[in-house]
């Protein structure tokens, strides 16, 4: 399965999954890697993991980063970007234009306040897809 470009629909699909793996105890969200299992039998996810884990399935015991899966590796960085509020980069990434007032900021980090965390992106989907004009 090859994941949207459109940046608000990839942004709210990885919300969606981040929920579900949050609910999931085989699951340990950790924004400093991608799709880790670790020795606890656990999964450690970032935004872009929880996406590899509920949307794409991999088994919690594959590693998998951008490079290993070609066809989405340039949607799993752009979503690490969008996470850190680099709006720019992460449409670069996604092969877009950066719409006319979007700007980079900074965003309030996962592990310090998830719940502002998912806020602030839910916020970011929202701006990015007036800013596109999409309906």
């Amino acid at each position: 399965m090859i994941l949207t470009k459109v940046p608000h629909e990839l942004i709210r699909l990885a919300l969606t999954d981040l929920e579900k793996t949050e609910q999931d105890p085989r699951y340990v969200i950790n924004m400093g890697g991608w799709h880790a299992p670790q020795d606890d039998g656990r999964c450690a996810v970032c935004l872009a993991g929880s996406v590899m884990a509920q949307t794409l399935k991999t088994p919690i015991n594959d590693l998998l980063e951008p490079h290993d899966d070609p066809s989405n590796g340039d949607q799993y960085r752009a979503l690490n970007w969008f996470r850190s509020g680099e709006i720019k980069v992460a449409f670069i990434l996604l092969g877009l234009k950066v719409p006319e007032g979007l700007e980079d900021f900074s965003a309030t980090p996962y592990g310090k306040d998830p719940v502002k965390f998912k806020a602030e992106m839910l916020s970011l989907a929202n701006r990015i897809e007036m800013a596109l004009n999409v309906t």
